[in-house]
């Protein structure tokens, strides 16, 4: 991941969205990604299988009261849910 995030810095991408099953959230977590929405999306068998939309910022941000204010020449927020 550290690689990707790199490469992605290295493109001027500011931000980096995944969607992650809801096993792998706490190494996403750990990433600090942060869990923004939650989906669905129907199976072959029928079932429903969920995930999580998650997203890291790759410039300076600063966490209050669970909103994401980001430093940057546009400025702009992710409401964590």
């Amino acid at each position: 991941m550290n690689e990707l995030e790199a490469k992605a810095r290295a493109n001027n991408l500011k931000l980096v969205e995944l969607h992650s099953s809801l096993f792998a959230k706490q190494f996403y977590d750990s990433l600090d990604y942060k869990m923004f929405k939650i989906g669905k999306v129907d199976a072959e068998n029928g079932e429903l299988l969920y995930y999580q939309r998650m997203a890291k910022r790759l410039d300076k941000i600063i966490i209050q009261q669970n909103t994401i204010f980001i430093k940057s020449s546009l400025m702009s927020y992710l409401t964590m849910e």
